[in-house]
């Protein structure tokens, strides 16, 4: 959804709440702990939300840094949110879209903790790159506007809706081509009927 063409100015480059968005290391107050049972260890808390603790992580074998989601405590004997967890994780890795976080893994640690490991970005949110810049130009406006739209249409289509999408869930990255724009966190998305089948 964008061109060589794209010129626009580069956002800031800092960690931002609610999400995992920073591949900076991580702070020396939150050494680095397993996720026990799996390949990951977690490196930090970077976001924390109704339904679910964000942490910066690294899958050990392959030296990939990830964003690892935990379902919080409370809800792990839930059956819905487990459900849903797991429903959402499946729709969005079987996507494959550029606009919409990816995800990489699901499962749940040898001490009860489900969790999804997920593409681990870098950037800003919408919020603050408007904060930091103002007012748009109109074809930065629509560079932005058309990736938040393919990304919709990727998960609508799919049978997911976002239901929580504002500035802060619209991150900006600046890479070789131009201001990418991925759209995250979809912990209180809802999986419209007829998902399974679908898919």
């Amino acid at each position: 959804m964008h061109g060589d063409g794209d010129d626009f100015e580069s956002p800031p480059r800092r960690s931002t709440p609610g999400f995992a968005r920073d591949r900076g290391s991580a702070s020396s107050l939150e050494p680095r702990r397993p996720l026990l049972g799996t390949p990951y260890v977690l490196e930090g808390a970077v976001g924390k939300g109704g339904m679910s603790q964000v942490y910066r992580g690294l899958h050990v074998e392959l030296e990939r840094p990830v964003a690892i989601k935990l379902l919080n405590p409370n809800l792990v004997d839930h059956p819905e949110a487990l459900s849903r967890l797991r429903r959402e994780a499946r729709i969005l890795a079987r996507l494959g879209n550029p606009n919409v976080v990816h995800v990489y893994d699901l499962g749940i640690s040898e001490d009860g903790l489900p969790y999804i490991a997920m593409q681990l970005l870098q950037g800003v949110d919408l919020r603050t790159y408007l904060t930091e810049r103002g007012r748009l130009e109109f074809p930065e406006t629509v560079h932005i506007a058309m990736q938040v739209a393919n990304a919709l249409q990727a998960v609508h289509e799919a049978g997911l809706v976002h239901r929580d999408l504002k500035p802060e869930n619209v991150l900006l990255e600046q890479r070789p081509m131009g201001l990418h724009v991925t759209v995250l966190d979809f912990g209180i998305a809802h999986i419209r009927e007829g998902t399974e089948t679908k898919l």
